[in-house]
């Protein structure tokens, strides 16, 4: 059999190992180039060379598209933190959003017994009317944020609609940062026939 082919034999002054031996079609064995079977001899290593520490070289073009890169993320990273922001402030409204004061002030005004006797019980709030006939999305509240001259503190007035079975009149309320929660510095409801 073909085992009897890697016994070693003595060849003139050297002798084949099996490993030199390379098998070709037709049982014929013959010794192997070294070039071919030895392993590639790597470069001497300098000093302080070593394979984790090497630097990735960058040609011009390549850097100025890594930094366009960078830039277009740090885009809309920026970006969509700033959405992320009004977002919030929209869905998790505080004391000082015009939503707030306004679902607040419409409470109060409800709550009135003149008011009531003047306007009707059934009362409806909206926001701004664009002045046509047709029903639509009446929910912007106008508003105006402000800081107040005379103490400093941060003030946010709203302007809305009041409609009752009688009349309508337009609403103004106003509240400061300095006063507890559900608290107005005024409440105005002004008659939109006799002002």
């Amino acid at each position: 059999s073909n085992r009897s082919a890697f016994r070693l034999a003595p060849t003139g002054n050297f002798w084949i190992q099996p490993r030199d031996l390379r098998a070709f079609p037709g049982t014929h064995w013959s010794r192997a180039l070294s070039s071919q079977t030895g392993s590639k001899e790597e470069p001497p290593k300098k000093e302080g060379d070593d394979e984790e520490t090497k630097e990735i070289v960058l040609t011009p073009g390549q850097k100025v598209a890594a930094a366009s890169r960078l830039t277009m993320w740090v885009g809309i990273f920026g970006f969509a933190c700033v959405c992320a922001y009004y977002i919030a402030s929209e869905l998790i409204p505080t004391k000082m959003s015009p939503n707030t004061v306004f679902n607040k002030a419409s409470a109060v005004i409800r709550e009135n017994s003149f008011i009531a006797r003047q306007y009707g019980e059934k009362l409806k709030f909206y926001g701004k009317d664009h002045g046509g006939h047709r029903e639509g999305r009446r929910n912007f509240i106008e508003h105006t944020e402000y800081t107040s001259p005379d103490d400093g503190s941060k003030r946010t007035r709203v302007r809305f609609n009041m409609e009752g079975q009688f009349h309508s009149a337009f609403c103004f309320a106003e509240v400061s940062s300095e006063m507890p929660s559900g608290e107005f510095v005024y409440i105005l409801v002004q008659d939109k026939q006799t002002g």
